[in-house]
């Protein structure tokens, strides 16, 4: 989930959600507070008896995140780790409380909070293998819900081989959130039930211990500006957040629609909207005659570095929450000729907030990203060939009659960057569960 900076999430919390909070400190603000955190953090030294809470500025930070998050005072426990420099691999580490290796009984969150040079978090499946990357912006808030953190080994990603690099602090706090509500209407995840006692041992201090280059996700939360401007590599997730509205704005979800009831009313050639996958939801395989589609799909390509040529683009509206698509690979991963010219699948939302949900080829693990109004999403070539993709229907006490809009865009992304140990395409023997074909 994307938090929007304030004083406060205000929002329930899943016990398997993972909220990130891009810009918790704009960027001034974040860098003063590096410069102050690391002075009273370097200040303590190394010995066992420092103690952080006679760190007036760190308090106030730690304060800030727990009034965000709703996180309780009484038996909190607060980390801060500080690496000097971008290849410093054992860092300053000071605790204060009982901040263990495990989510201790009585918690049910944690809380991180990253200052200074980029590093990424490395969350890892034990027995499955599968492993996720979220690169720690400077100001950027993370939390991890009791389930997330009890499925997943957490720790830093150890630095990559090219050296340079500033200085990397980061403050976390383990303890227990009033936003967190019990999840009623799934079952238990398939994954869970075929790891056993394996599945929910998830660990704090699971560093890596040689750079971690190709994860099955890096999950990356970007700013809406007009371009993304970041090399982008073949397993990045990318969420936009409000990138073409304010996410309460649902004006252009209106306009997209009205244009598109007027152009298939003037009778533009194959305009009309056509059922899919036998009644799933329905599509346009024409909403050209729609000038706001032609703004979005303009937007998405300056944004992402689309070129220009060989663009496949699908205008999906699904009329209420039993709509759903199954899961599937885009016809990228297994159709070389479609490889050739796509990279990347990007898909934009308007109306009502859907999940789309990852579901890994081979192993059955389950993510799944919230579609608010306006968000963009990105997924690159590699990852299109590891996970397939869908979208679920809303249990039947949370369907209503509100409906949701999904733009698509197939295509070359320029900025995507090739790197050694990408996945093979995909066969009719590897493309695992459901073998869902895309488009």
């Amino acid at each position: 989930y994307y938090g929007r900076p304030g004083k406060s999430y205000g929002a329930p919390v899943k016990t398997d959600d993972v909220v990130i909070v891009p810009h918790f400190f704009d960027e001034e603000s974040s860098s003063q507070a590096y410069d102050r955190l690391a002075e009273e953090v370097g200040s303590l030294g190394a010995g066992p008896e420092a103690d952080l809470g006679g760190l007036a500025f760190c308090q106030r930070v730690v304060a800030k995140m727990c009034r965000y998050f709703a996180i309780a005072e009484e038996g909190r426990a607060v980390r801060v780790r500080f690496h000097r420099s971008g290849s410093d691999e054992e860092p300053l580490v000071h605790e204060l409380g009982s901040f263990g290796r495990r989510l201790p009984r009585g918690a049910n969150c944690l809380a991180t909070l990253a200052f200074g040079a980029q590093r990424e978090l490395a969350c890892r499946r034990r027995a499955s293998g599968e492993s996720l990357l979220f690169p720690q912006l400077s100001g950027s808030l993370t939390l991890f819900a009791r389930d997330a953190c009890l499925r997943w080994d957490q720790g830093a990603n150890a630095p990559s081989a090219a050296p340079g690099g500033g200085g990397h602090l980061s403050v976390s706090v383990v303890g227990a959130s009033s936003l967190l509500a019990e999840e009623s209407a799934l079952a238990p995840l398939p994954s869970d039930e075929k790891l056993g006692a394996e599945a929910l041992s998830g660990r704090f201090d699971a560093p890596c211990r040689e750079h971690l280059a190709r994860p099955s996700l890096r999950i990356i939360a970007a700013p809406p500006q007009r371009r993304y401007g970041m090399p982008l590599k073949h397993d990045d997730v990318v969420v936009v957040p409000e990138f073409a509205c304010a996410e309460e704005d649902w004006d252009l979800y209106y306009q997209l629609l009205r244009e598109m009831r007027q152009s298939q009313a003037q009778g533009a050639e194959r305009a009309e909207w056509v059922s899919w996958h036998e009644g799933a939801h329905l599509l346009s395989q024409n909403p050209t005659g729609s000038r706001a589609y032609q703004r979005v799909i303009d937007g998405i390509c300056d944004y992402f570095s689309i070129a220009q040529g060989n663009r496949g683009t699908r205008f999906n509206w699904y009329r209420d929450g039993s709509d759903w698509k199954p899961f599937h690979h885009d016809s990228a991963a297994f159709n070389e000729r479609r490889a050739r010219t796509q990279n990347t699948t990007i898909g934009i939302s308007f109306g009502a907030s859907r999940e789309l949900a990852f579901r890994h080829a081979k192993t059955g693990e389950l993510i799944y990203f919230p579609q608010r109004n306006g968000m963009l999403f990105y997924f690159g070539r590699d990852a299109n060939i590891v996970w397939q993709h869908g979208i679920n229907a809303l249990p039947g006490s949370e369907q209503d009659a509100k409906g949701r809009v999904s733009i698509i865009l197939w295509g070359l992304c320029t900025a995507a960057v090739e790197e050694a140990g990408s996945p093979p395409m995909l066969t009719d023997d590897s493309r695992g569960k459901g073998k869902g074909k895309g488009k």
